[in-house]
């Protein structure tokens, strides 16, 4: 496999929705069900984080029915412009950054879905004091993510190679550090957050990448293009032909195994408000 294989994905335009078929099986999948263990119901108000394309958000338009109403924030304009193709009176898409909710009032919404995305988060903690805030009471947070503890092999090696001298300065922006979670390190950081009912569970995961080049697309699929972009090109070339030549010496009969972790995760919001939640409330609503 050439190193020009690994260092070559689709260009913008089609890098999204290139992106969007690798993972649309299995992340579908996942946000199905996570919908499903959550019993959202006809007239609910839903907010999703990082909807991506658009396509988890179609299903919750239609779990709420004509009364209801979805609305998908995502932080990259080209993700936003794939989903507006999907939007109906009860479903919209709104370019937004999902850890800075502010311009929402509190109790806006009925449940908050975030379907793998919590590693993103650059503040964990703050982020489900947050979706706390703008529940209404008795609303729900499901959450599911992958185990700190099963990391990508694509991701290791990365990690492993820029921890090496020659990478010395080449070290992930602040931005592109993941922050995956332990099963009981996402516990306590929801009963922290004022989340009660908390209810996790872990869900063994297996993948095969057939070569290397299959597992840094899943790895690029996953981080939509962001893979080693914070290297000038020439230098993310050499970095990505070390990463592949490093996973192909893991490959085995079967290729390339990932035994991965997934953490699915539902909490409540108390009925009774606290006087700091009610203080919140002022905070004024979405411009629409």
């Amino acid at each position: 496999m050439s190193a020009a294989r690994v260092n070559m994905p689709p260009e913008p335009p089609s890098l999204a929705a290139h992106h969007e078929r690798l993972l649309l099986d299995r992340h579908l999948r996942d946000g199905r069900a996570l919908v499903a263990a959550m019993a959202l119901g006809p007239g609910q108000r839903v907010l999703q984080l990082d909807g991506g394309a658009g396509l988890l958000a179609e299903h919750l338009a239609d779990v709420v029915g004509a009364d209801g109403e979805v609305l998908a924030l995502d932080p990259l304009p080209l993700r936003v412009q794939i989903a507006h193709q999907r939007s109906r009176h009860n479903l919209r898409f709104q370019v937004g950054d999902t850890t800075r909710l502010a311009r929402f009032r509190s109790a806006s919404f009925d449940a908050v879905v975030a379907n793998g995305v919590l590693h993103g988060w650059p503040d964990v903690g703050a982020a489900l004091a947050e979706c706390l805030r703008l529940l209404a009471p008795g609303g729900c947070l499901g959450l599911a993510t992958q185990s700190a503890a099963h990391p990508h092999p694509a991701e290791r090696m990365r990690d492993a190679l820029l921890a090496e001298p020659g990478y010395a300065d080449a070290a992930l922006p602040a931005e592109a550090v993941a922050r995956p979670q332990t099963l009981d390190a996402l516990d306590a950081l929801l009963r922290g957050a004022g989340f009660a009912g908390v209810s996790l569970r872990a869900e063994p995961e297996q993948f095969l990448y057939a070569n290397a080049q299959a597992a840094i697309e899943s790895m690029q699929a996953g981080a939509w293009g962001e893979f080693l972009a914070h290297l000038p090109e020439r230098r993310r070339a050499d970095a990505r032909a070390e990463v592949a030549r490093r996973l192909e010496a893991l490959r085995g009969p079967d290729g390339i195994r990932h035994d991965a972790m997934r953490i699915v995760a539902l909490a409540w919001k108390p009925r009774a408000q606290s006087p700091s939640a009610a203080q919140a409330a002022t905070l004024p609503e979405e411009k629409r």
